[in-house]
């Protein structure tokens, strides 16, 4: 019986690893899916292998290793249901490479509580912030 005690638990670790769902965490910070940036966005999102701009914080902070002077990007976007998005980011370049730190802002309108009568119970807001700080250099030998 003591043989199988040992079996039992690695098919229970397994079982609880497996079961860890992606649908949970795909939840978390969604809303930093939210493209930023005119032209990243008009190009659909295929922006990963050109960031040579102040987008690169946000599509492939690898890309702020080519940058050569500093910069201040903002995106403001006004979506559905009074929803709005806003980011602001800043890059500069040092001897070691370009440091750049991002913040993101999602926003919703307030929304109106109700009671299983219907009755006003209140209201709420609902935003998301997000703030990063970025490093992108080349790799020594180059």
């Amino acid at each position: 019986m003591t043989s199988s005690r040992p079996m039992a638990v690695v098919l229970f670790l397994s079982a609880g690893l497996m079961s860890s769902s992606p649908i949970l965490a795909g939840e978390t910070a969604s809303f930093l899916k939210i493209g930023v940036g005119a032209r990243p966005v008009a190009m659909g999102g295929a922006y990963t292998a050109v960031a040579n701009d102040i987008n690169a914080l946000y599509w492939n902070p690898a890309g702020l290793a080519g940058l050569g002077r500093r910069e201040l990007g903002a995106t403001h976007a006004e979506m559905y249901a009074d929803t709005r998005y806003d980011s602001i980011g800043y890059v500069q370049p040092v001897a070691f490479g370009t440091l750049g730190v991002g913040f993101n802002y999602l926003s919703q309108a307030p929304l109106e509580g109700r009671d299983a009568q219907g009755r006003p119970t209140g209201g709420y807001t609902a935003s998301d912030k997000a703030i990063g700080l970025y490093w992108g250099g080349r790799p020594s030998g180059s």
